[in-house]
């Protein structure tokens, strides 16, 4: 959905999906399911674009499939805590 920006927590996992090459939902869904994880892309896509809260167990995952170092995993936290409901501006892009 073009037209709706992304949320804080959407922009951070894509982000950190960047970090490691993975260009988008299909390709983090493949590599979770890889892991024997079952989160579809469009649901993703619905967590990111703030559409449905993600659930608890994403972050987790994510986690451990990405094999995020400490500093990348309290930043998936706090934007899974507060950044779902906030949608990324430009002053956020800047930072």
């Amino acid at each position: 959905m073009a037209d709706q920006p992304l949320t804080v927590f959407g922009a951070t996992v894509l982000e950190l999906m960047a970090r490691r090459g993975i260009t988008g939902w299909n390709s983090l869904s493949s590599l979770m399911a890889d892991k024997g994880y079952d989160f579809k892309s469009p649901r993703i896509s619905d967590w990111a674009y703030g559409r449905h809260a993600a659930p608890s167990a994403f972050p987790v995952v994510l986690r451990e499939v990405l094999q995020l170092d400490e500093e990348e995993a309290a930043l998936l936290a706090e934007a899974f805590t507060y950044g779902q409901g906030e949608r990324i501006t430009l002053k956020w892009l800047e930072e």
